[in-house]
């Protein structure tokens, strides 16, 4: 009843709000009520999610979520390695650290850096003390130590990622985002690390790694161009 009596004083409001009317407010939470007087508009704002892990008996915390989202299937969002905003497009001229790979500002061979200082990293700057991008190494010891089940959730194809001691994350086949576009969605899934990717290439710097898959196998080891759009799950010390 509170709720509805809610709903309609709020429509009461709105189509005062032109004559200047102000009202006092009733506030409930549960049983606890609060009043604020003379209040002459309001705005809805949505309630901030606060982010969740699952233990899996492993040395670090999973995320339940990708960053961003709301659920386990939801892609989230999708970042740039060495970047914690997201862009309208994905691509060396929207790409925080150089315009193309041979231009690279941070993370290159002069500076020597290959792991991403706590600024750069994601997790650290969206979701707060306690959260960061993944190693290559907690990526692996994933993979490893749990069973991989190629399944739908809400429509949404991932992989169940169930742990000896029975708890399990999804993550979802995210695709990846180049430019403006979105490509693999429900195909393969990419998640960054928070280190450089080493081998061949390694002298122009341009590669993070990340963990990619599809229906049929997975890489831990995989290399992901810096600027492309790719999403994160986030782990817990």
């Amino acid at each position: 009843m509170k709720k509805a009596l809610s709903i309609i004083f709020a429509a009461m409001l709105a189509l005062g709000a032109n004559a200047q009317n102000t009202h006092d407010i009733v506030v409930w939470h549960g049983t606890q009520s609060q009043t604020i007087q003379a209040v002459d508009s309001i705005t809805f704002v949505e309630s901030k999610v606060e982010p969740t892990y699952v233990d899996l008996g492993l040395s670090i915390k999973w995320g339940t979520c990708n960053i961003g989202a709301k659920n386990p299937e939801d892609f989230g969002n999708f970042y740039q390695w060495g970047d914690v905003a997201t862009k309208e497009s994905y691509d060396w001229d929207t790409y925080k650290y150089g315009t193309d790979r041979t231009n690279l500002e941070k993370y290159n061979v002069k500076d020597g850096k290959t792991v991403l200082d706590p600024e750069d990293d994601a997790a650290i700057v969206n979701l707060g003390e306690g959260w960061r991008m993944p190693t290559p190494a907690e990526i692996k010891e994933l993979v490893d130590n749990c069973t991989w089940e190629w399944t739908t959730v809400n429509n949404v194809k991932g992989y169940k990622v169930t742990a000896k001691n029975g708890n399990s994350i999804f993550l979802p086949a995210a695709g990846v985002m180049f430019a403006k576009n979105p490509y693999y969605g429900g195909q393969y899934g990419y998640y960054l690390s928070n280190t450089l990717r080493e081998g061949e290439e390694s002298y122009v710097k341009m590669y993070a790694q990340g963990f990619s898959f599809q229906s049929d196998k997975y890489q831990t080891d995989d290399r992901i161009a810096r600027n492309y759009g790719i999403t994160v799950r986030p782990v817990h010390k």
